[in-house]
């Protein structure tokens, strides 16, 4: 899948797709627990220990960071992430998907 963004293309695989997801996902998990039980619940720390090990493997598979940037974004509103898919989130960003 390619994905635009202003005058930037990156060739997104299955592998670095399967990473955002995962990314988002945690995310979303983050922003969940927060919001239902607050900040210090302990669960908040294997959340965040998750997202940071996303960003390693995303950045040894060469992944940018305006799509990493936009995973997180994607994942925080938990609520739309249950609605709409990560591609429909780009979509509606103006990021271009072929």
């Amino acid at each position: 899948m390619k994905i635009t963004c202003g005058d930037i293309t990156f060739d997104l695989n299955t592998q670095q797709r399967r990473e955002l997801d995962y990314l988002a996902r945690w995310r979303a998990d983050l922003a969940y627990i927060t919001e239902r039980w607050g900040k210090d619940d302990p669960e908040t720390q294997v959340s965040r220990g998750c997202i940071e090990f996303a960003f390693t493997v995303l950045d040894r598979l060469h992944v940018p960071f305006w799509l990493q940037n936009a995973a997180l974004a994607y994942g925080e509103d938990w609520r739309n992430r249950q609605r709409e898919s990560f591609e429909h989130y780009l979509r509606r960003k103006g990021y271009e998907i072929a």
